[in-house]
């Protein structure tokens, strides 16, 4: 009996961690929904392991988030992408540290981010679960490529800030490198480092963190809420699971009017600043 449940626990691991929002075929370019060089406003979105630029968003019945705020009028001034990125799902050589790596090489090919004037003046990123890990090594490992824009926001989704058991159990079973970085065991690696300098050095950027409340399948939750409450502003509970925190079902969906929220009240926030003369201070900008 007590064999049979550890089976069914590793089954659960591979199933959230290795494929939970994988679609049958991923697609490694990146997308922008409504591109308009007059608008210096961009929202980028970062999915999480096992994810892609599109299905991560995507609800079963084909409501895509990015589609929404393209239609939504609010938005008029922002341009709206999705960034692709190896997430480790079907690489065994990369950590959050590559990641980082590539998450920077794809933001500066799209002209998000450079080392000097580039399309945009402001970048508000929307990121899930391991996107926001990932976000954070690109950050960290080169934030003088964000000098020239201003990142007043960054909404967290069930990031696994603090790792996640499920990660424990897939290292007995694979050799991915991803993984020591997503453990909940090892406080001591990269993940916890980038925690750290995050903490000191937050500036005026915002972190609007949610987390998940439901288990997906009546099984468990992917991410505990000290764990994806961790190093941020401000954190809430949102009635869903892992999967579909990342899925608003439209624009009365309630994930999807607190974001919206939380952007246009960094639009105050920026507008204060303006007005006062102040400079605006990235995270990690020492």
């Amino acid at each position: 009996m007590k064999r049979k449940s550890v089976f069914l626990l590793v089954c659960m691991a591979c199933m959230l961690l290795a494929s939970c929002i994988a679609p049958e075929k991923r697609v490694w370019t990146n997308t922008v929904v409504n591109y308009n060089a007059k608008k210096r406003k961009i929202i980028v979105f970062i999915h999480g392991y096992g994810g892609d630029k599109m299905s991560t968003w995507t609800n079963d019945k084909g409501t895509n988030w990015l589609k929404l705020i393209e239609n939504d009028k609010d938005f008029s001034d922002y341009v709206v992408c999705s960034v692709n990125y190896p997430d480790g799902k079907d690489e065994t050589w990369i950590d959050l540290k590559d990641q980082g790596l590539w998450l920077n090489r794809e933001l500066e090919s799209m002209d998000i981010v450079s080392n000097g004037r580039g399309a945009y003046e402001e970048v508000i990123f929307v990121a899930h679960s391991l996107g926001n890990l990932s976000l954070r090594s690109a950050l960290y490992q080169n934030p003088s490529l964000y000098k020239y824009v201003k990142i007043p926001l960054i909404v967290s989704l069930a990031s696994p800030s603090e790792g996640t058991k499920l990660a424990d159990i897939a290292k007995i079973f694979t050799d991915k490198k991803i993984f020591d970085d997503l453990t909940a065991k090892n406080s001591e690696n990269y993940r916890k480092k980038i925690n750290q300098e995050w903490e000191k050095n937050k500036g005026n950027t915002q972190i609007r963190c949610y987390y998940e409340t439901k288990k997906i399948k009546a099984a468990t939750k992917v991410v505990g809420r000290g764990s994806a409450s961790s190093v941020c502003t401000s954190a809430a509970p949102a009635n869903t699971d892992h999967i579909g925190i990342a899925k608003p079902s439209g624009y009365d969906d309630k994930i999807y009017k607190w974001v919206k929220e939380d952007i246009k009240n960094t639009e105050e926030l920026l507008k204060a600043f303006y007005v006062k003369g102040d400079e605006f201070v990235n995270i990690y900008d020492q």
